[in-house]
């Protein structure tokens, strides 16, 4: 059967079938995976769905799949769920194609390594798509231009991830919340035209920031406990948006700073010199 005519399966359509094993390269196309379709194929290991739109994944469709290791997904994935993935790490690849990522598919799983490969994805929460979930290492493409808004604040225990591409444009609001992963330097891309809001709020190992951002979202670098020095040249530069760095001792401000909001330092007690011609200062 060729691979790109199976483009619907229906409810428990391979429930149980031990018989199944590796990979099943003729569902990759498929726009319709029906609830319980593959429950309990036990031999199975890996799943790549490459479809061109979008394909709708049944409830429990890859569950009770013991050997079920390895996800490829390179299309908009509607519905779904990968449970009883808890005891296992899985390795998951989001392909250059995804531009929408909100389900419940990998709930209570432990990801070993996340391949972040899409170009231009304007959507995926993770406290959604990896509700109770825990991730170690993320690995972001070489073409990767957006990451959305919550992105990977679900994953608190991330402990490594490779580095921010040089076509990154955009950072989403709490994309990096809370992650141990950002550590010692952080040097934005110079494409990187918006920080936005929490972005990397809660980072605690990081120790520098240097930007050239034209915009620094409402407490994107607050409440970052080690961080100590900043190099901005932010036309806005939000309210709050290293408010609590109480380790902050330099910041540094380039010709282009405009505005800077309110509160954008408070609490930053051992700040010792910082100057700007910013000709909007907040309160």
């Amino acid at each position: 059967c060729n691979a790109n005519e199976i483009i619907r399966i229906g409810n428990g359509a391979f429930l149980g079938c031990t018989w199944i094993e590796d990979s099943i390269p003729n569902v990759s196309k498929s726009t319709y995976i029906g609830d319980s379709a593959f429950w309990g194929c036990s031999n199975l290991k890996k799943i790549t769905l490459t479809g061109q739109d979008t394909c709708f994944v049944g409830i429990n469709a890859f569950s009770n799949c013991p050997n079920l290791l390895e996800f490829e997904l390179n299309c908009r994935i509607l519905n779904g769920n990968v449970s009883d993935h808890s005891n296992k790490q899985i390795i998951i690849t989001i392909g250059e194609n995804v531009s929408e990522f909100n389900t419940l598919l990998f709930n209570n799983c432990s990801i070993d390594t996340l391949f972040f490969l899409s170009h231009t994805c304007y959507s995926m929460n993770s406290d959604i798509v990896f509700a109770n979930s825990n991730l170690l290492h993320l690995v972001l493409g070489e073409a990767v231009q957006r990451l959305p808004n919550h992105c990977f604040s679900q994953f608190d225990n991330l402990v490594s991830f490779n580095q921010l591409p040089d076509s990154l444009y955009y950072i989403g609001s709490y994309c990096f919340t809370n992650s141990n992963a950002i550590v010692g330097e952080l040097l934005t891309p110079p494409l990187v035209d918006t920080i936005s809001s929490n972005a990397f709020l809660n980072c605690d190992k990081l120790l520098s920031v240097t930007t050239t951002a034209k915009y620094i979202g409402d407490n994107a670098f607050s409440s970052c406990d080690s961080l100590h020095s900043a190099e901005t040249n932010a036309y806005i530069i939000g309210a709050g948006a290293f408010s609590n760095c109480g380790s902050l001792s330099n910041v540094t401000f380039g010709d282009s700073v405009h505005t800077i909001g309110s509160n954008a330092f408070a609490n930053c007690d051992n700040l010792l010199s910082a100057s700007t011609n910013a000709k909007d200062i907040g309160d």
